[in-house]
């Protein structure tokens, strides 16, 4: 440390008066950047929803389950931030978590890119005073695209930095004879996202330029060798890993390039880009651009004045000229096209013509990665978050651009320097700040905005005692992070067949979710209801109902959470009923499986109800607990939770009530008659019972099941006699599902540590159940459903992978033969079952998909 503060030292006490000054403002405008991005760490933790996509799979990685959506899942690359997702994985593995490494890290390539933008602006202006390099990392340290989605949890700060420090370095190696450490870092930043790639390649044209002017080739081939080896090893396992030549959010968003209107004025490329530039005032700064690269020497003045005119025509006139002669009408068809046309051609010719000028290797190169930048908006078709995060990058080239334009304006005029440079920063710096503020009060959607949907529905779990969930959705960050769930992604960025077939085909949405999937949760409404057209479906109408709202706002509730009916309501059986009410209502179940419990525990109670009157009156069921000498407890509750309105019930159906009722911590021990009175909610009228007891109100029902109501320590022990015979009745019995049951029995004495302190050695012990089942039986058909069975108990159990893999070895090379003799139908169904059975083979999911498209007759991009 003594060392590192007197190298310091030397390095400050060598610096000139100027120097000093210079590095004293650059660590200004970091302490700005840091004040900055401090807003959306503490008094707005912000983080973007889909950031917690990147740390889900961080975290799947490092808890050895790979690069799956899901534990036990498929490998999907449902990240487009590879190197991103790895350093935040790297990080986590010494126990970091990922929510701390990813605003840390955020905050430290933001700040490091401050002093590569400040050397970037001096190799720009080699010949001019080098307070103007100063006014591009301040300019950044108050963006808002730039801090904004630094601080978001997104890879934006490692892109940005890597791509600033990439062009730093390409431009000091074409006149410095060293290593081509540019190559690796352009190799890394097609690892941090896909469109990397494009800058890449300008990184490779630029470097032609640079040898084709100092007549050298030998630098240039050094630089593609380099940069190719990490590339293609990257991309090679890539492609091995995942099975596909693009991250899946790739096929997801643009695979069809259907978001490219480039030549419709309206869409949202469009309108994204001109909405940052006129929300920011940023369309003043344009001259600026065409400052920094063609400059104003002799006929350069003219040129630019001249081409603002006929872009201020094109742009701002839309080429409507009323009363127009017949030969105008041509022009008119076609004024867009020679916008963007023109547009383009801008673009092109300030690159020209910045060559041989002061700086042009550094002005160049920025300015085509600032075209290239703006040209990725339009090709995506914007964002849907606010505060443009496509800008972030923009910014990173344009604002030096601008800086570079201001210091050639004051250069120009000469005298009132400091005006000019200080007032357009000045109104940029507050123009920003107000942007930023706003941003602050209303963020864009949060993961902490998903996770309240994630607690609610964890909470309807619970309500249900459902072991397993599949859930349909569409914001994937939180729900993979918090939840643990099976996920299929209606907007297919984490789900491959989805992805493959965004245009959402009939049968496909048919075959997929409600034959393949079916989804126990469901979040359908709003946009992606309409996009996908999931509620079109009959299957939807049939089976599934909408539950209650969850709040997300002192006066406002988010809709749209679904549940498969099926898990509130079943077919009515012939089974004699266990009591009546008032002829209209019928209980056709009572159960209490557990009926010792400790004071403060909860009581387990399963009914099932059904009513004869179409439509039947709202009721309410108020259930009892009485000692017979004045201890009682009282608990109000509805069958089906209240979420399924008594009115919609049909005649066949039977309407599940599953109760949980606690016990007060102050209710005496001993032994509990325990019983229900049904009241109408319109009047308070209680219906009678065909066999009313009058134990606690008149008209009521009595059980004959009681509860005990015991000591803590007896509560534990029947929870591990319990526990005891579930494990005989796995390990030893065979009975896997008896055995579970028993189990969940166990768990209905004990607290929720309790049970958290033994399932995973429960889940684990029911895998090894399913297997021996497996392995007992002949049939092949009954062998797999058996193994598959196993998956979803323990999929990382030794003797559910050693009895899965060569199974779904054999069925891939079945389906394959299919293939081979245009099978469609065997070879999908050989290749969906491998996959059931072993969820790591990508490349069986690959061609599942095309054998599915084939056999459904669908056609996809």
């Amino acid at each position: 440390m003594n060392r590192l503060i007197a190298r310091v030292v030397q390095w400050w006490m060598s610096l000139d008066d100027r120097g000093r000054q210079h590095m004293s403002i650059l660590t200004a405008a970091g302490m700005l950047y840091l004040v900055h991005y401090i807003v959306y760490c503490i008094p707005q933790p912000f983080f973007i929803e889909d950031a917690a996509i990147s740390f889900a799979y961080a975290k799947n990685l490092v808890a050895g389950e790979g690069l799956v959506t899901y534990p036990g899942g498929e490998r999907v690359e449902g990240y487009s931030n590879g190197l991103w997702v790895f350093v935040n994985a790297f990080v986590h593995f010494f126990g970091v978590p990922l929510w701390t490494s990813a605003k840390v890290l955020g905050c430290v390539f933001g700040l490091a890119t401050l002093p590569i933008v400040f050397g970037l602006m001096r190799l720009m202006r080699p010949n001019g005073r080098g307070d103007v390099a100063l006014l591009a990392p301040a300019m950044l340290a108050v963006s808002p695209q730039f801090v904004i989605w630094n601080a978001s949890g997104l890879e934006n700060s490692l892109f940005c930095f890597l791509l600033a420090f990439g062009c730093l370095r390409l431009v000091k190696e074409s006149t410095h004879r060293c290593f081509p450490w540019s190559a690796v870092l352009f190799a890394l930043l097609t690892m941090t996202r896909p469109e990397g790639l494009m800058y890449a390649v300008i990184a490779l044209f630029a470097r032609v330029l640079y040898c084709a002017a100092d007549r050298r080739l030998l630098p240039l081939l050094t630089w593609v060798g380099v940069f190719l080896v990490p590339w293609g090893l990257y991309n090679g396992w890539r492609y091995w890993y995942f099975a596909w030549e693009w991250p899946n959010t790739y096929y997801a968003k643009l695979g069809s390039g259907r978001t490219f209107r480039p030549f419709s004025w309206t869409s949202h490329g469009w309108k994204y880009i001109n909405a940052y530039f006129v929300s920011h005032g940023l369309f003043l700064g344009i001259p600026l651009l065409l400052l920094a690269t063609v400059g104003v020497l002799r006929w350069r003045l003219r040129l630019i004045v001249g081409w603002l005119a006929v872009l201020s025509v094109l742009i701002g006139w839309n080429g409507i000229l009323p009363g127009a002669p017949t030969w105008w009408q041509p022009v008119q068809d076609i004024w867009v096209e020679l916008r963007v046309w023109t547009i383009a051609a801008s673009a092109a010719l300030m690159g020209v013509l910045v060559l041989g000028r002061p700086g042009w290797r550094a002005r160049g190169l920025l300015w085509t990665c600032c075209a290239a930048s703006v040209f990725f908006a339009l090709y995506a078709g914007g964002d849907w978050m606010d505060a443009h995060r496509w800008f972030n990058v923009v910014v990173l080239s344009m604002l030096p651009l601008m800086a570079v334009g201001l210091g050639v304006l004051a250069d120009t005029i000469g005298k009132n320097r400091a005006w000019v440079l200080g007032v357009p920063i000045v109104a940029f710096g507050v123009g920003e700040v107000i942007n930023t503020t706003r941003f602050a009060i209303f963020p864009e959607t949060s993961v902490r905005d998903i996770h309240r949907r994630v607690m609610y529905m964890s909470w309807v779990q619970e309500r249900l005692d459902l072991d397993h969930v599949t859930l349909l959705d569409v914001d994937m960050g939180a729900h993979m992070f918090f939840s643990g769930w099976n996920i299929v992604d209606i907007a297919g960025l984490v789900d491959v067949p989805m992805a493959r077939h965004w245009g959402y085909n009939k049968k496909f949405i048919a075959e997929y979710i409600f034959e393949e999937r079916r989804p126990e949760f469901a979040h359908v409404h709003g946009y992606w209801a309409n996009k996908s057209k999931i509620p079109r479906h009959k299957e939807w109408r049939q089976q599934y109902l909408e539950i209650a709202h969850y709040p997300i706002s002192g006066r406002r509730l988010h809709v749209g959470n679904h549940i498969r009916k099926d898990l509130l309501v079943q077919p009515r059986t012939d089974q004699v009923q266990v009591a009546q009410f008032d002829e209209r209502l019928s209980m056709r179940f009572w159960d209490v499986p557990s009926p010792e419990v400790a004071a403060g525990g909860t009581i387990h109670l399963r009914t099932a109800w059904w009513a004869r009157q179409r439509p039947h009156p709202e009721f309410r069921v108020m259930v009892w607990l009485d000692n017979g000498i004045g201890n009682r407890a009282v608990v109000a509750t509805h069958p089906g939770f209240g979420w399924y309105p008594i009115e919609d019930w049909k005649r066949n159906e039977a309407v599940l009530g599953t109760f949980e009722i606690p016990v007060p911590e102050d209710l005496p021990a001993g032994e509990y008659a325990m019983g229900v009175v049904v009241i109408s909610s319109a009047t308070g009228a209680v219906l009678p019972a065909s066999e009313p007891d009058s134990t606690w109100l008149p008209g009521g029902w009595r059980s004959p099941t009681t509860v005990l109501v015991v000591s803590p320590e007896s509560a534990r022990d029947h929870a591990e006699s319990d526990r005891t015979a579930a494990l005989s009745l796995l390990l030893d019995g065979g009975d896997c599902e008896a055995g579970w049951q028993q189990w969940k029995a166990a768990t209905r004495h004990e607290d929720a540590a309790w049970r958290d302190g033994h399932e995973s050695e429960m889940r684990s012990a029911t895998a090894a159940c399913w297997v021996t089942h497996a392995n007992s039986v002949s049939e092949r058909a009954a062998k797999i459903a058996a193994l598959i069975e196993a998956r979803r108990w323990d999929h990382r159990l030794d003797e559910v992978v050693s009895a899965a893999a060569p199974l779904a070895e054999a069925l891939d090379a079945e389906g394959t033969a299919m293939w081979a003799v245009d099978d469609w139908e065997g070879a999908y169904q050989s290749w969906r079952t491998a996959l059931a059975l072993d969820p790591r083979r990508s490349w069986t999911r690959r061609r599942a998909e095309a054998a599915r498209d084939l056999r459904l007759e669908i056609e996809t991009p």
